[in-house]
Parts: C-alpha cells; structure tokens; sequence
C-alpha cells in the first residue's frame, strides 16, 4: 500500500529531481531502526533530510523555525514539526491518532509598554505594536498543537530533498516549509537552480491534495519565491486553526554543525548523545500571520536547526539551556546540555559578525550558560559566558513551555563580544530540566 496520497507522489516524481523521498507514516514502527550522525557535505538539503531509519516508539526528530522581531522582544513566532510518540519525546501529545505533528507559539505586541517593549510616543514602536495600540489588543502568547490526521488527511508527512539546495517538508493538513540554498560556501555546484529545473510549487496546488485554500495559497507562495538564493519559507495552517500564515528567513548564513569551526565544516552530527544541525544561525525574518483573527506582521531575525535521536529524549537528556541573540554587528548562539547518566555539561557555540563566523565549535569550555533566577518566575535570565563573550539575557516574557519541564524566553541583551560592548539586542532561550 503506497504510504502518501498516490496524487501527491506522482506530482513529486517528475517535478523534482530527488535524491531522496522520505515518507513519514502516521503510526510508529515496529521494526529495529537507525540513526544518521554524519553528513557527507554542509549542503541543505543533506542537513535537513531525515536522520532516522523510521519513527518507532523510541525515536524522535523535529525541524524548529523562528523569528523575533528586531525592536521588541515580546513579538515573536516560533513553528516545530516533529515526529515523535510521547513514550519518546515526554511533550507529544497523549492519545493522539499520528506521529505527525506540530505546535505553533506566537508572542502578541502588549498595548502598553512591557519591559522591553517601546513605549508610546517612543518614535521607535514596530508595525506590529502600532497594530496592536490601535485595535486596544493585550499582548499575550498563543500556543496550537496540530496532529496530522485528526484535522484531515491520513497523518501522514513527507520530506524530501535534491541532495544539494533543495529541500521541502509537508505535514499533511498542518503545513510544512520550502527551502533553498545555492551552494555550500566556496562549492561551484549548484549553480543555476533556478525555476526551470525545480518547481516545488506544483507539489502544492491546493484542494487536491486535501490542503486548505489557506495552507496551498502560502505553500504556493513559499515555493514560488525560494527558486534561488539562501531562503526558507514556513507554512501553517488549516480550517479553524488559530495560527495562520507564513514565517519567510532570507539570505541565511551558512549551516553549521556542532564541531564547526570558523574554517572547517565539521561532519559529525552529533551534540553529546543526540543529533543536532544548527542549519540557519541567522537570517532575516519576515513574518505574516493571522492569530485569532488578528493580523501580525513583523521583520527581524530569523532561525533553525533540527534534533533527532533513536533513543527517548528523556533517557538522554538531564538539563539543556539553548538560545540565539542577535545584537549589534553580532549573532550568537549556545546550546549546553547535561546528560542524563552524567554531571558535565557539553556545549556548542558560535558568533557571527556581520554574516561572517568569528568564532564556533564544541571543545570542553567552549560556552557556559548561567540561569539568572527561576524559569517559572517573571525576570528569568541567563548569563552566558564565551572566550572574549559575557553576555547577560534579561528575560522580558515567558513565549513556551509547559510550565515544569520546558520553559521558553524572549528578552534583551547586553554584555561584552570580543571586546565590544554591545545591548539593545534581543534573543530567544529556553531551559529544559528533565
């Protein structure tokens, strides 16, 4: 029995010049799995494929995107399609029909001036804040879990990818994304992918593949206007769904992995136990969404990275504090983890200035990440400290969480990098404590 909508698959086949299609069923395996932790090049599409054999009841993997608003921290979006069971990922949903799933958390401008966020009159207040003071709206975090299937379709997913730049996911009736890259850095390969050679938009054509007018209308989009160049397009939505819309991250800096160096592409996909790909470390952001029949709109900064494992999640991990600023000249990013059979943490760092790396890996020390007071508590913060980098993260309002194990951040920045003093700069972080 073919495991996507045959309609789908011949659509895909001649369109696009697979390397690979990666079906994801609704309904965990059965049968041994692996693991991939290594990629063969730095190209996209290698990055985003996906890493395990088949999704059983152990395994887990999920593609994380965001954006925060470049003039106040208290706007931001944030979409993660994972596959996973919640005997592997203790945050899945219980009883649900399919593997296949998504959760959306958008952060909604305040009318009044928040911590953080321009005041009135300030002369600096973004769009969607003028928006917000308009209409008298209360800024507030809207949070959505999709499960494939049980809002239509079979719960199915599927990702797939040309092997270089291009790669499209789609979680059937939730959304999915379409990126492209033109070539790893220094690579003459690649070039002259443009509309000609893929057309990712036919994949998308609307209510014959039982997507919503609204998922195909940005889908089409998306696919439309990421034929060349470093972009990504994300798309959620479906009928009677509070999040809508589209997050779009434009001209995106190189991937990296864990290992990487400012002049090395390191291989291993590997952070401690598990698999991470920091595939965007930085981009700019533009993001247009409807929220509870609000209209939000902002541009700023932009992210994503994947994680997978064929073990649960819990079993591995103990503590994680992960984030990303963006201040100045400068893009940072941390992620330091302890696992669960242990007491030292190990970590991964990296900074850009202007779009170029100035410093990245995973040695012992390389970054390490201080909580400033209670997760669960207003003016949760961190402090993170690198060679030539103190940076203080002054959380202005909690964006995710369950409020136990998983707590996520927006907030400013200020400190020190590589000699400049730096604030003003905003950021997105998260603790988990398992």
């Amino acid at each position: 029995m073919c495991p996507l909508p045959l309609p789908l698959l011949l659509l895909i086949i001649p369109i696009v010049r697979t390397q690979y299609i990666s079906p994801i069923p609704s309904h965990p395996a059965s049968t041994e799995i692996s693991a991939i932790y290594h990629a063969p090049n730095s190209w996209l599409s290698e990055l985003s494929a996906p890493k395990i054999s088949a999704v059983n009841t152990s395994a887990f993997e999920w593609w994380y995107f965001d954006a925060i608003s470049a003039t106040n921290p208290n706007v931001s979006a944030a979409f993660t399609f994972f596959t996973a069971s919640p005997s592997a990922f203790p945050l899945a949903p219980r009883n649900a029909s399919s593997i296949v799933w998504s959760v959306g958390f958008v952060s909604l401008p305040s009318l009044s001036g928040s911590p953080g966020e321009p005041g009135e009159g300030s002369g600096d207040e973004d769009s969607a804040t003028h928006r917000a003071r308009q209409s008298g709206s209360e800024g507030r975090v809207v949070s959505e879990i999709g499960v494939s299937g049980e809002v239509e379709g079979e719960g199915e997913g599927v990702v797939l990818g040309d092997g270089r730049g291009w790669n499209v996911g789609f979680w059937e009736g939730l959304g999915g994304w379409v990126a492209s890259f033109p070539s790893p850095p220094g690579s003459p390969l690649g070039q002259g992918m443009g509309k000609s050679r893929v057309k990712p938009a036919a994949l998308f054509s609307g209510q014959q593949h039982g997507a919503p007018a609204s998922t195909a209308r940005y889908a089409h989009r998306a696919a439309a206007s990421a034929p060349s160049g470093t972009n990504i397009d994300v798309w959620v939505g479906w009928e009677g769904s509070r999040i809508s819309g589209r997050l779009r991250l434009e001209n995106a800096t190189s991937p990296r992995t864990a290992c990487s160096t400012t002049s090395r592409f390191d291989p291993s996909l590997r952070l401690g136990p598990i698999g991470w790909a920091n595939i965007v470390p930085h981009a700019k952001a533009s993001v247009d969404l409807v929220v509870d029949g609000e209209v939000l709109g902002f541009e700023g900064y932009g992210y994503h990275d994947k994680n997978w494992s064929e073990r649960p999640f819990h079993t591995q991990i103990r503590k994680w504090f992960w984030g990303h600023a963006h201040v100045g000249p400068y893009s940072v990013v941390w992620f330091q983890a302890t696992p669960q059979n242990g007491t030292v943490p190990f970590g991964s760092a990296s900074i850009l200035k202007d779009g170029v790396p100035v410093l990245g890996g995973c040695e012992a020390g390389i970054v390490s990440v201080q909580r400033l007071g209670s997760p669960a508590s207003p003016g949760f913060g961190v402090e993170v400290v690198m060679r030539g980098v103190r940076l203080v993260v002054s959380g202005t309002r909690e964006v995710a969480g369950d409020g136990v194990r998983f707590f996520r951040w927006a907030g400013l920045v200020q400190g020190v990098i590589l000699g400049d003093d730096v604030g003003g700069g905003v950021a997105l972080f998260e603790e988990f404590e398992l």
